[in-house]
C-alpha cells in the first residue's frame, strides 16, 4: 500500500458528493469560498491546512489535522467551530486566482498532480457571483 502523504495549505469541502480541494494564496478567499459551499449544502472537510494521503483504493484523499478539526475561519468573526466530515477523496481541485481578469474564458482542460495521482483542475475568481454554480457545472462535467 502507498504511504505517500503531505501537508498542504489549502481548504477542502464535501460538495454535491464530490470532494473539492480548494487551493490559493493565503488572503486569496479559500475560506470564504468554503462558507459559500457549505451555506448550499456542503460540509466542511479541512480549512487552511490539509493532510493528503493516497487511500486504501488509491484514491487521493484530505483530512484536517487534529487540532484544525471542525474549525472554519471566518473573516471578520474569527474561529467558528462547525460540523465537520472527517475525510473525503479528492476528485477536483480548485485553483484560485487573484483577478477575475485571470480567469481564461476558454480553457484547455486542466489537472493537478497531487502525491502521483492527477486530478482535475479548474481556475476560478472565487469571488465572481456565479463562482457556486460554476462549480455545481464543472462537477457535473467530470460525470460526463
Amino acid at each position: 500500500m502507498d504511504t505517500q502523504k503531505r501537508n498542504l495549505h489549502a481548504t477542502t469541502v464535501f460538495f454535491e458528493d464530490k470532494g473539492l480541494l480548494i487551493l490559493g494564496p493565503p488572503g486569496s478567499g479559500k475560506s470564504d469560498l468554503a462558507l459559500r459551499l457549505i451555506d448550499q449544502g456542503g460540509i466542511l472537510v479541512a480549512d487552511d491546512r490539509c493532510e493528503l494521503e493516497v487511500g486504501s483504493k488509491g484514491e487521493l484523499t484530505a483530512s484536517a489535522p487534529e487540532n484544525l478539526k471542525g474549525l472554519l475561519e471566518v473573516r471578520g468573526l474569527g474561529l467558528v467551530k462547525i460540523p465537520a466530515r472527517a475525510r473525503c477523496s479528492i476528485d477536483i481541485v480548485v485553483q484560485l486566482v487573484r483577478n477575475s481578469n485571470d480567469v481564461v474564458r476558454m480553457p484547455e482542460a486542466r489537472s493537478y498532480t497531487l502525491l502521483d495521482r492527477k486530478i482535475p483542475a479548474i481556475e476560478i475568481w472565487p469571488f465572481a457571483g456565479s463562482t457556486v454554480p460554476l462549480i455545481k457545472l464543472a462537477l457535473s462535467k467530470l460525470a460526463l
